[in-house]
C-alpha cells in the first residue's frame, strides 16, 4: 500500500470521530493562524487539508471565495454538511495536496494549511502551492514541532498505549503500524526554522517568515478523559485500543490517567501547550 493510500485511509477511518473529539482541539490553533493571515474581502482562499472544514467555516464572511481540499472524501462530506444553509462561494474538492491536481495555475490569493501538510513531501507540496497562488499570493501554514517524549502528553499516551497493544496485527492495523514506524518526509526534511526557509525559497517564495513557538494553550475542561478522547480518536490508536482485551484496555486507561496527572491543575483540567512551526511567505511576483 502506497504512503498516500495509507494517509487517505487514516483520515477516512478517523472521520467519524473527528468533529467531536479532534476538531475542538484544532479550532483554537486554526483561529489563531487565520488572525495572522489577515484575510481581505474578495480574497480567494485555499484551505489545504480542510478536514471537516474548520478553517472554511471560520472564514465565512471574511473572504470572497473559499476552496477546501482534502484527500479523504468522508471528511469532505462532513465539511459540506456543516456549512450553514444557503452558504455561497465555498467549494470542496478531493485531491492530493502534493500536487493540488484539479486546481488551475494562479487561481488563489491566499493558501492556508493548518496541520494539513505534515503527511506531504515538503518540496512537492510547496511547489504545488506556489503554482496555484497568484504572483504576490500569500501562504500561511502551521505544523507540529518535535515531540518532547517526556513533556508532551501525546507522546505519553502513545508510549503507554504501546505497552498494552497486541503483538500481532493484520490488515490496516498492521499497515498503520508500518506507516507510523517510518519517519515522515516532512519531519526529516524540515527539522528547524532554517529548513523551512530554505524549502520555501526553493519553491518560489519570498519574504519568508518562520517561527517555532507555543502560540496556543488548549485547556481540556474534562481533564484526562477528554485528552484521551482526542488522542485515541485517530484511527491507528483507535484500532489498537479496540483490539485489546477488556482487561488490557482498562489497565491502559488506568496507567495513562496516572501518567497524565501532572498535566492537570487543581481542578482537574488538563493544560496542553504544544510546540508549533508557523511559516508564511509570498509567491514571487
Amino acid at each position: 500500500m502506497q504512503r498516500s493510500n495509507v494517509v487517505e485511509a487514516l483520515y477516512r477511518h478517523t472521520a467519524p470521530r473527528y468533529e467531536t473529539a479532534i476538531a475542538p482541539v484544532m479550532r483554537p490553533f486554526a483561529g489563531d493562524l487565520i488572525q495572522a493571515a489577515r484575510i481581505r474581502p474578495g480574497d480567494v482562499v485555499l484551505d489545504i487539508g480542510t478536514g471537516t472544514g474548520i478553517v472554511v467555516r471560520t472564514l465565512l464572511g471574511r473572504a470572497g471565495r473559499i476552496l477546501g481540499v482534502d484527500t479523504a472524501m468522508p471528511m469532505l462530506r462532513i465539511a459540506r454538511s456543516l456549512l450553514p444553509a444557503g452558504t455561497k462561494h465555498v467549494t470542496f474538492l478531493q485531491c492530493d495536496a502534493n500536487t493540488l491536481d484539479g486546481l488551475g495555475n494562479a487561481c488563489c490569493d491566499v493558501a492556508i494549511a493548518s496541520f494539513g501538510l505534515g503527511d506531504c513531501h515538503p518540496d512537492r507540496v510547496f511547489r504545488a502551492i506556489a503554482r496555484v497562488l497568484r504572483p504576490g499570493g500569500r501562504l500561511y501554514s502551521q505544523e507540529w514541532g518535535p515531540y518532547d517524549r517526556s513533556g508532551d502528553p501525546r507522546a505519553i499516551v502513545n508510549d503507554t498505549l504501546a505497552d498494552y497493544v497486541t503483538e500481532a496485527a493484520e490488515g490496516l492495523r498492521q499497515r498503520f503500524r508500518q506507516h507510523l514506524a517510518v519517519p515522515r518526509p516532512w519531519d526529516t526534511r524540515l527539522q528547524d526554522s532554517d529548513d523551512y526557509v530554505e524549502a520555501l525559497a526553493e519553491a518560489g517564495f519570498i519574504r519568508v517568515k518562520v517561527t517555532e513557538s507555543r502560540p496556543v494553550t488548549v485547556i481540556f475542561d474534562a481533564g484526562v478523559s477528554q485528552f484521551l478522547d482526542y488522542v485515541l480518536a485517530w484511527a491507528p490508536q483507535q484500532m489498537e485500543l479496540q483490539a485489546m482485551s477488556i482487561a488490557d484496555r482498562r489497565a491502559f486507561h488506568q496507567a495513562a490517567t496516572q501518567r497524565l496527572a501532572p498535566f492537570c491543575d487543581a481542578t482537574g483540567k488538563l493544560h496542553w501547550q504544544p510546540l508549533v512551526f508557523r511559516a508564511s511567505g509570498v509567491r514571487k511576483f
